[in-house]
């Protein structure tokens, strides 16, 4: 954080605004999951929170000044908002029973190893990396989690809850037997 104060030239008042800055969309972002779970289903909001962490991660990395900067954090607490609803809803909608706890204190496991993979790629970026180049490496780090969420979310299939919604019954009961079996 100290890098990025360097970098902008940050007031103390723009310093705290752009640490917080991504805290503005993580409050914004489940309102609009709500909505769009309910529009484009929850695998989809989940895919239109990767593009933003995408987009916000690689805004902010190459950020050149703090607007900018600012902007893209902002789109990838959004991002971080629609993830943080639209994922625990999959769970519990897609998940047998007998699977849904376990699942649910996976999703919540990866949360936090994801905060603290973060704060090592931080830590180690700052200790081994020249300060003007350290601070976008460690927004752009966040490239390779998001990767490979986005292959993953690739392969699984749509909430069965929202296809009904939706009318289209014959495949959500296709993912139905699929996820929890024929009886």
């Amino acid at each position: 954080q100290i890098f990025l104060r360097q970098q902008f030239s940050l007031s103390p008042g723009q310093f705290g605004f752009a640490v917080s800055s991504a805290i503005l969309g993580c409050i914004a972002g489940p309102s609009l999951g709500a909505w769009l779970c309910d529009k484009i289903g929850r695998k989809s909001t989940l895919m239109v929170a990767g593009i933003l962490f995408v987009i916000g991660a690689v805004g902010s990395a190459l950020a050149l000044n703090i607007t900018t900067f600012n902007v893209f954090r902002v789109l990838g607490g959004v991002g971080v908002g629609l993830a943080s609803l639209a994922a625990p809803v999959y769970i519990a909608e897609v998940a047998p029973a007998k699977w849904r706890g376990r699942l649910g204190l996976m999703y919540q496991f990866a949360v936090i190893s994801g905060a603290v993979s973060a704060t090592v790629v931080s830590y180690l970026l700052a200790e081994y990396v020249r300060p003007e180049l350290s601070w976008r490496l460690m927004f752009a780090s966040f490239l390779m989690p998001v990767s490979l969420f986005m292959i993953l979310l690739l392969r699984v299939p749509q909430a069965p809850r929202w296809l009904a919604e939706k009318g289209n019954i014959s495949e959500a009961f296709r993912i139905l037997v699929l996820t929890h079996g024929e009886e």
